[in-house]
């Protein structure tokens, strides 16, 4: 595959707040699980190491009108938190079989709770820290790498 042909498409699954292509996944791999995590300080890897597919979700920018998630987040909360539990409110996560979300910042650890009394996907809250995830990393992809070998 070609470098523009990757790119574009990347940029296709980065502009789809319907998350088709996690679905697409889930339904070429029959039982494996995907599982959404907010922005910063959640180990990825930990997902990964775990057979299911770790899907970053950032919100959905411009791409989504905000009318649902108003109502229970306050306007002035930033964007990516209210887009993401805007996507988690009008159903566009359902292909998640969960959601992990790091101690970013009071609203990210509090998403957790909004998305888990609206959403069918467990959703949970970490306090893992940049220190604690390095740690991790330091751990986790060593035996990766000496299982690969």
């Amino acid at each position: 595959m070609k470098i523009r042909e990757m790119a574009r498409r990347c940029e296709v699954m980065v502009r789809d707040p319907e998350l088709k292509a996690v679905a697409e996944w889930k339904t070429a791999h029959p039982g494996r699980k995907a599982v959404g995590y907010f922005p910063v300080y959640v180990p990825a890897e930990v997902i990964h190491a775990a057979g299911m597919l770790p899907v970053g979700v950032f919100g959905a920018g411009g791409m989504v009108e905000i009318d649902h998630a108003d109502s229970r987040i306050q306007s002035f909360v930033c964007s990516v938190s209210r887009s993401t539990l805007e996507l988690g409110l009008t159903g566009r996560l359902k292909a998640l079989d969960g959601m992990v979300f790091g101690s970013i910042c009071d609203v990210a650890r509090n998403l957790s709770a909004s998305g888990s009394a609206t959403s069918p996907a467990s959703c949970r809250s970490t306090s893992i820290t940049r220190r604690t995830r390095l740690g991790l990393r330091r751990a986790v992809l060593p035996r990766r790498a000496a299982a690969a070998a």
